[in-house]
């Protein structure tokens, strides 16, 4: 077998953890719905590293909380004004207008949420420490990629 080709196995973890990053996507989207200004930075991010937390586990990386909030941290970090920006512009537009920037804001909070799972699914994928350029194309990339994908309906699903 080719080093391109997959195991089942290893097809079905790939499938697994996309449907997680998924899932948690679709939850972090339903939080920067709430109208209460600061909901999206203190809602959010427990979901992105409960996110590494469950896909380091999944992929078999013994992880813990420091180290989730670590990599979170990293990307963010990596990945610039991106990550930063789409959080404080969603914060202060749910100061003055609380409900429109939610509406807006899921849509990118949703976007954001996969680019630092696909970032982190392929951290723990990878044998080698993958460096700031690389996290920050791995991040662009899926976050272009991911702003394609939403969907309102998945926001109210059971899932989410």
């Amino acid at each position: 077998m080719s080093d391109t080709e997959q195991t089942p196995s290893e097809t079905d973890l790939s499938a697994d953890a996309r449907q997680l990053i998924l899932r948690c996507g679709y939850a972090s989207a339903a939080v920067a719905l709430i109208p209460i200004p600061g909901v999206v930075v203190v809602g959010v991010t427990p979901i992105h590293v409960g996110m590494v937390l469950n896909l380091g586990s999944l992929y078999g990386a013994e992880i813990g909380r420091d180290s989730a909030v670590a990599l979170v941290t990293r990307i963010g970090a990596a990945a610039g004004a991106s990550y930063v920006g789409s959080r404080a512009a969603l914060a202060l537009g749910q100061t003055f207008i609380p409900v429109v920037p939610g509406l807006l804001g899921a849509p990118v909070i949703f976007a954001n949420t996969l680019a630092i799972g696909a970032v982190a699914k392929s951290h723990f994928e990878g044998r080698e420490e993958l460096d700031d350029d690389e996290v920050r194309e791995l991040y662009r990339s899926a976050l272009a990629e991911a702003k394609t994908q939403f969907n309102r309906r998945g926001v109210h699903s059971d899932e989410a």
